[in-house]
């Protein structure tokens, strides 16, 4: 499946670009952002390496890993990204939602899990989506519970960063629980089917 495009309110999820780089490099390469991550602050190199890692995943067939960006519609700036990885069972784990620190408290991080999740469900036909937030990110686990994600329980020592072991909080959320009753339907997506009918294009 490529290209993917899931368009939502502000943001559109999309395929990452070279053009991306210094965007890229402003979330991936800063300290603050990373801290609650399972991988270190990125080098310029490394923030290039990555986009072309993602970029030729997004051409394997079959496609099972979709690094994607978050942009805003006015002007396609990059703001976050979020990464969506396709398992057994039709479970689609979710990692490295990121929002730049600039960006922060307008509510995109629940918009990007809202689109990534109404992808997962449609468009890749998911039962199961999850993912899980670092024990000391309060503000991620409200994010998550917001989209109508539930909370699983704690998994110790889950990925190695920095010189430590790090815990996290897993969350998920069931096709049956999708869009989420609270919310009516998904906020992020302009209808309950648009993340199959634009993650085709």
């Amino acid at each position: 499946m490529f290209p993917v495009v899931v368009e939502g309110k502000r943001l559109r999820l999309r395929e990452l670009a070279a053009a991306d780089h210094p965007a890229l490099f402003h979330l991936w390469g800063d300290p603050v952002i990373v801290h609650y991550m399972a991988f270190n602050a990125m080098t310029p190199q490394e923030v290039e390496q990555a986009i072309g890692e993602a970029q030729a995943e997004a051409q394997k067939q079959p496609r099972s890993d979709y690094m994607l960006g978050a942009a805003t519609i006015a002007d396609d700036v990059l703001v976050g990204t979020i990464r969506m990885t396709a398992g057994a069972y039709r479970s689609v784990y979710c990692g490295r939602l990121t929002v730049s620190r600039d960006q922060q408290n307008r509510g995109y991080a629940a918009e990007i899990v809202d689109l990534a999740n109404g992808f997962c469900f449609t468009a890749l036909n998911a039962h199961r989506v999850w993912g899980v937030v670092h024990q000391d990110n309060p503000a991620a686990k409200q994010t998550l519970l917001s989209t109508g994600m539930t909370f699983e329980g704690h998994i110790r020592d889950f990925f190695y960063a920095r010189g430590a072991w790090h815990n996290v909080d897993s969350y998920s959320i069931l096709e049956h629980e999708w869009p989420p009753r609270h919310r009516g339907r998904n906020p992020g997506l302009p209808g309950d089917r648009a993340g199959r009918e634009q993650g085709h294009r």
